[in-house]
Parts: structure tokens; sequence; C-alpha cells
């Protein structure tokens, strides 16, 4: 027990000597905190079944990876009919519709503001609905009541040409009545416009259970960013775990491991404490992202303390046990740092980090369940989705890594000792 308490005081004051260690610990968590409080502008993205208004020269931006063709529409009209033909588009399934209220402006003046979102946005196409869409649908004038504002070509507009045509044709079936006056003919009109919305099929909408649900558009962009502050928060853990490592390489350099076998003290002694070295330093780690957080940064992550406490914490465990197993396979720093930030461009890029692992491959998804940050990810939209079972599931898988990799670390702390 004295020999296991002297090894773990010698190589703490081993390390927190070390500049290198110092910055990691506190530098890089610092400088993840700054890059969280930099205002970002994110994809706005539809919420899949209906119309997504917004403000006069508000700034729309698109995804690049979505299929779905995005269309801008200024309403001047404001009425039954552009929302039924808002609300036919969308029942296709392939647009997402951002609509502007433009009643009481000039066709001039919604020209310059479709010429400035264009230049502004990744928009390819957007319609204005005049203020009398529905008088010109009741004349049969159905070719003059939409306006075509194009800004690039696109090969899907043929099919938002034909599905305007088809919803328009729709309309003006409805509208072929006979009626005394014109107030009576809208009045009718209205009112079959609502019995054919009733009878149009819906969009299928994602099923939750009553334990989970989908995660909002906001809450994709936290999750972005929560993904972001996961790998940095991975990295200095590694980083972290190599200068633990670096004191184990320069013991074995002299020979520490076989005088630590002449004595009372055995070799579980020697690797307990290297390993039980990671818990205060993890706990620091966590406790100034923390405070950071919750001072001068003040950035919305998504999820409150206790939960990124819980993720730090076995991401830090994690990662500083991968860096001190690699120490036991390979005879110096040089290589250990090598393969340790490999090892983090590899797991951060298939865990689902920079990208959702959703939609890739088959066998990208069978890897990322192997990466450690993935598990985060699923704990964050696990807490979104109302699923209290997620604490003890990222509990037991960071658990599970620990164990694998204290494991090897064994194995390799054998393979040494016999050396």
């Amino acid at each position: 027990m004295i020999g296991f308490l002297t090894m773990l005081k010698a190589n703490s004051k081993l390390l927190f000597r070390n500049k290198g260690f110092l910055c990691c610990m506190l530098l890089l968590p610092v400088l993840t905190l700054l890059w969280l409080a930099i205002p970002l502008e994110y994809p706005t993205e539809s919420e899949g079944d209906k119309v997504i208004e917004v403000e006069e020269e508000e700034r729309i931006l698109l995804s690049m990876v979505e299929l779905e063709l995005s269309i801008k529409v200024y309403d001047a009209s404001n009425s039954k009919s552009s929302q039924y033909l808002l609300n036919g588009l969308l029942d296709t399934g392939g647009y997402s519709v951002y609509r502007e209220d433009v009643t009481g402006k000039t066709l001039e003046r919604i020209k310059e503001e479709a010429i400035t979102t264009a230049n502004k946005s990744n928009l390819g196409v957007q319609l204005y609905l005049p203020e009398n869409f529905e008088e010109r649908i009741l004349n049969g004038d159905y070719k003059e009541a939409i306006i075509i504002l194009k800004s690039n070509e696109d090969e899907r507009l043929q099919l938002l040409y034909a599905n305007l045509n088809r919803l328009m044709g729709e309309m003006v079936e409805i509208s072929q009545m006979e009626s005394e006056g014109k107030e009576v003919s809208i009045l009718n009109y209205h009112d079959l416009l609502n019995q054919k919305g009733e009878s149009i099929e819906k969009r299928v909408e994602t099923v939750s259970t009553k334990s989970s649900r989908e995660i909002s558009t906001k809450e994709k962009h936290q999750k972005e960013n929560f993904g972001y502050t996961i790998s940095f928060m991975s990295l200095s853990s590694l980083l972290i775990g190599v200068f633990i490592t670096g004191i184990f390489l320069k013991e074995k350099e002299y020979q520490v491991l076989r005088r630590i076998t002449l004595t009372r003290t055995n070799i579980a002694s020697y690797g307990i404490a290297k390993i039980i070295l990671i818990i205060p330093t993890t706990m620091l780690q966590v406790g100034v992202y923390l405070i950071g957080l919750n001072t001068f940064v003040k950035a919305d992550i998504g999820i409150g303390n206790l939960e990124f406490a819980l993720v730090a914490f076995g991401i830090g465990i994690t990662f500083q046990l991968l860096s001190i197993t690699f120490g036991t396979l390979f005879n110096n720093v040089l290589t250990v740092n090598y393969v340790a930030f490999f090892t983090w461009v590899f797991t951060s890029v298939l865990s689902g980090l920079y990208f959702p692992v959703n939609k890739a491959s088959s066998m990208i998804k069978a890897v990322s369940y192997f990466m450690p940050q993935s598990w985060s990810i699923r704990f964050f939209e696990g807490i979104k989705g109302g699923d209290s079972g997620v604490y003890l599931m990222f509990t037991l898988i960071m658990l599970a890594f620990c164990i694998v990799l204290i494991s090897f670390g064994v194995l390799g702390m054998k393979i040494n000792e016999k050396e």
C-alpha cells in the first residue's frame, strides 16, 4: 500500500509540473468554449409537414445535402387557396416551403427582394402569389395566378412545374360551379377546398413511442455543437493520456518496472496507480468545462450540467485509458502520439460528430457502434427524445470500453514485464 501511494504521489507531481499537460488541461477546453461562443449560422431546415414562415429579407441558409427542393413563396393572397397550393406541394414529399407574407407590397419591390434573397442564399426558385390569386382561379386564369422567379437551373424544376399545373388544375375543377354571385361562389369554393383537403392523402409522419419523440431543428443544431465539443474533449483527453504514458515510458526506459518486481510492490499496484491518476485529471477537465459553460461562455449546448458532466467524465476516462493502453503496446512517445492522433481523427469521423451517421452506408453505421464518441451523440438524442434509459445505457457502454482497454493494457504490461 505504501508503495502504491508513493508511486501515485510521484506520478502526480511529474504530471502537474509538465507544461504540455497543463496546456491540454486548461488551454484546449478554453479554446473549445471560445469556439462555442462564436455565433454560427445554421442551415434552415423544414419541419417536413408544414410551411416555414419567414420574415422580410430573412436569410434562408439551406443544407447542401438535402434532396428536397426548397422554395420561397411570396404570398400576397394569404388565402385558403394559397394555403391549399402550398400544402399540396408539401404532400408530394419533395419540397420544403418557406412563405413570406407580402400583403400590400408591389411586384417591383418583391422582385428586388427576390434578387437579394437569391444572392444571399442557395435558393434556386421563388414563387409569387398575387393578391387576386383566388379571383384568377375562379375566373379560370390559373396560368396567370403564379409568377415563378428562377435564379438558377435545376433538373427538379420541371417536376415542380408539373406539380403546380396539377394542383392548379384541381383548383380550377373545384371552381367550376354555378353560382349567382361572387361572394357565394367564393364561399362554396372554400367549402369544396376544405372537402378536397380532407380527402388528400397526408404525408407519413415519424411515429414516436410514448417515452420518446423526434428532436426539433433547433435541437439538431445543438447536437452539432455538442458533437464538436465532444471532438475537442476527446482530443484533449487523449493528449492528457499521452503525458501519463510518457511517464510510464520513461520509467520503462530507466527499468523502474524491473525494480518494482524486486520489491514488495507488485506490478498490479503500479498499473492501478496509473489508472487512478486518470480520475482526478478527468474531474479537473470536467470542472474547467462546466465553469466555462456557466460563466464567461454561457453556451446553450442542449443538455444540463449533470448530463454534460456524465458525458465528459465517460469520454475523458475512456480516451485517457486508450492512450495508456497505446503506451503499453509501443516503445516510444512519438509513436504513441502518431497513433493517438490517428485514432482521434478516425473515431471522430466515424462516430457522427461531423456528419450524420444515419445517412451513411450500413457498414459505417456498424463501425460507428465501436466508436466511444458515437454513444455520446446517442446519449444526447436519447435525452432530447425523453428516453430515461439512456443514462444507464451510456454508463454501461463507457464501462465496457474501459474494461476492454484495461484488458489490453494488462496484456501490454505483462509483455513489458517479461521483456
